[in-house]
């Protein structure tokens, strides 16, 4: 299998592990996010604890080094990084649009 593609300093790959280095992980999921969880969670606890629903969320409360792992779904936005360093990785079948 080939190696992640990169795509404005975004790193598209599948499969990637729960850690990111030095930065951290935030979960999005169509499904189940909201954009006003922390996404620190893959699965929606209480109190704000969950995925972000869009990939824009949790770009938006990334840093360079972070990594956003997207679950399966169908994401209807269009996704810019501007160069910010933040690795996204795919699980299972995922759209976007």
């Amino acid at each position: 299998e080939a190696g992640p593609a990169q795509t404005n300093g975004v790193a598209l790959g599948a499969g990637a592990s729960q850690k990111a280095g030095r930065g951290k992980v935030i979960f999005v999921n169509a499904a189940s996010g909201n954009d006003d969880h922390d996404g620190f969670s893959a699965a929606v606890e209480s109190n704000g604890i969950g995925p972000k629903k869009t990939i824009n969320g949790a770009l938006r409360t990334s840093k360079a080094g972070d990594q956003i792992k997207v679950f399966a779904g169908h994401y209807r936005e269009d996704v810019n990084d501007c160069g910010m360093g933040v690795t996204i990785s795919f699980e299972g079948d995922v759209r976007v649009d």
